[in-house]
C-alpha cells in the first residue's frame, strides 16, 4: 500500500515520497505527497501546476494596472488580505505577504515587465506565480509545493479578474 523512495521534480528533490494507492479498484489512482528539502527548509504539500488562459475584455494597459496595482490587487482578489507593506509602486525584488485565512504566503517581485509580473512563493506556497497578458487575454502560470488546492484558487481568481474588470467597464460606460 505505501512506498518510500526518492525522485526528482522539475529541479525539486523528493525525500521520502509516500505513494498511497486508493485501493485494489482504484490502482490507477494515487497520491504522491511530498516533504521537498531545499537548503535547510522543509515544505509539505502537493506539488502542483496549472497554466491558464482566458479571453477577457480589457486593454493592456488595463491589465497592466489590475495585476500591478496593490489597491486594484485588493480589490479583486478579496478575501485574501495583504501587509501593510505590499505598496505601489510594485518593483523587482519588493516582498510582501497575503493571507488566506490563517494561511501566510510570501511574495517576492522575481520580474515585472510592461505584460508580465512573476512573484516567487514562500511559506503556504512554495514555488512560483507568473502573470502574463495582452490585448484581450490573460495567463496565469502557478507551480509550487502547497497543501492549498492552487488549481481552484487559480481559477477563481481569473474570474474574479474577469468580474472585476467588467464591473469597471459598465462604470465607465455608465460616467
Amino acid at each position: 500500500m505505501e512506498t518510500w523512495h526518492s525522485t526528482t521534480l522539475d529541479n525539486y528533490h523528493c525525500k521520502g515520497i509516500a505513494v498511497a494507492s486508493a485501493g485494489p479498484q482504484l490502482d490507477h489512482c494515487a497520491l504522491v505527497v511530498c516533504v521537498l528539502v531545499v537548503s535547510t527548509t522543509a515544505m509539505f504539500g502537493i506539488y502542483q501546476q496549472s497554466n491558464l488562459r482566458i479571453e477577457i475584455e480589457a486593454t493592456v494597459a488595463q491589465l497592466h494596472q489590475s495585476l500591478t496595482q496593490p489597491e486594484q490587487l485588493r480589490q479583486w482578489l478579496w478575501p485574501q488580505q495583504f501587509s501593510d507593506n505590499f505598496q505601489a509602486p510594485l518593483n523587482t525584488g519588493q516582498a510582501f505577504s497575503s493571507y488566506v485565512g490563517p494561511i501566510r504566503i510570501d511574495h517576492t517581485v522575481e520580474t515585472l515587465s510592461d505584460s508580465s509580473v512573476r512573484f516567487l512563493l514562500h511559506r503556504g506556497v512554495d514555488g512560483f506565480h507568473e502573470w502574463h497578458w495582452g490585448d484581450g487575454w490573460v495567463q496565469s502560470r502557478i507551480e509550487g509545493v502547497s497543501t492549498l488546492p492552487l488549481n481552484i484558487a487559480q481559477t477563481t481568481s481569473l474570474l474574479r479578474l474577469r468580474l472585476y474588470l467588467g464591473m469597471q467597464s459598465n462604470q465607465a460606460t455608465e460616467s
